[in-house]
């Protein structure tokens, strides 16, 4: 995979909010629309952080002990991006036939000619899912999504959920709300950032942390969180890798300040003179400290149903 692949992954923090914030009361379109980067430089951005991330899990997308050689699978990416994560995904999974769907707010980035067995449909998680979709699915999964939720993490995860066959598997993937001591003052600006904009659309950045309780309570078993720890820059030993996320966090800062410096100042704890030379400051900074991302992954299993 080459850096000038024009790749996906799918949803990324910073995507889901610049989507989210079109439905907002109380973040403007042309704010939204002021965040989000060019198409091709988006979806490159994400690529570098899918790359990063799939590093950390140990060349692995999915945890979920699941069979994909015994029958064919049917298989849901939410908040898809252009479909690189489930691409990828298919390109691990032993057996064959399986089916892949990806889905996400925007259609634009979706593959213009995808595989026979790749499906790409518009869907906004805060919305209703097909209702022929409920209990079809063999893997639901969704990586950085939750930022588009708002108030309603809890009731999007049970929807993800409904969608999920008995003896089928959910898989979750989100930023932990935690940081190092040690970290940076680049990185814990922009940590501070992020959590500004979720406050102003009411999303609890750390919300993952809740989701095993939630999966249980939703009649899911055999429910186990992973923590990973992702390094960025000069923490990840890769050098390849390292590279790509010094490159990933200068557009990601560089996208998130131009559109938190739309916002009322009032909303947000960093200056707009400290936001002008973040990109270029917390670039450095990952190249001469690095640092670590907590990510969590929550998956489990849906009870089958007694007689």
């Amino acid at each position: 995979m080459g850096d000038n692949r024009e790749s996906d992954v799918e949803t990324s923090i910073f995507r889901r909010l610049g989507n989210v914030n079109r439905s907002s009361s109380n973040i403007s379109q042309d704010s939204s629309d002021e965040y989000l980067m060019s198409s091709n430089q988006e979806i490159y951005r994400l690529s570098l952080n899918h790359d990063v991330i799939k590093g950390a899990m140990g060349g692995k997308l999915i945890l979920a002990p699941i069979d994909f050689v015994s029958q064919p699978r049917k298989i849901l990416d939410s908040a898809t991006a252009d479909g690189l994560w489930l691409r990828d995904a298919a390109s691990s999974i032993p057996g064959s036939h399986h089916e892949f769907i990806g889905t996400d707010l925007n259609s634009k980035d979706f593959p213009a000619k995808p595989a026979p067995n790749f499906v790409y449909r518009e869907q906004d998680i805060n919305t209703p899912w097909p209702s022929n979709w409920t209990a079809s699915l063999d893997l639901v999964h969704q990586r950085l999504g939750l930022a588009a939720t708002g108030p309603n993490t809890k009731a999007v995860v049970k929807n993800l959920c409904d969608l999920v066959k008995p003896g089928g598997w959910i898989q979750l993937v989100e930023a932990e709300d935690r940081i190092d001591e040690e970290d940076g003052p680049a990185w814990k600006s922009l940590f501070q950032i992020m959590h500004d904009v979720f406050n102003m659309i009411g999303t609890n950045y750390g919300a993952i942390a809740d989701a095993a309780k939630w999966l249980e309570e939703f009649g899911f078993e055999d429910v186990r969180e992973e923590v990973v720890e992702v390094k960025y820059g000069k923490k990840n030993k890769d050098v390849d890798l390292a590279r790509k996320g010094i490159l990933g966090h200068r557009l990601s800062a560089a996208g998130l300040t131009r559109f938190a410096k739309t916002l009322p100042q009032e909303k947000i704890s960093i200056s707009r003179q400290e936001m002008d030379t973040l990109p270029a400051v917390l670039e450095l900074e990952t190249e001469e400290r690095g640092h670590t991302l907590y990510m969590r992954v929550v998956y489990g299993r849906r009870k089958f149903q007694l007689l």
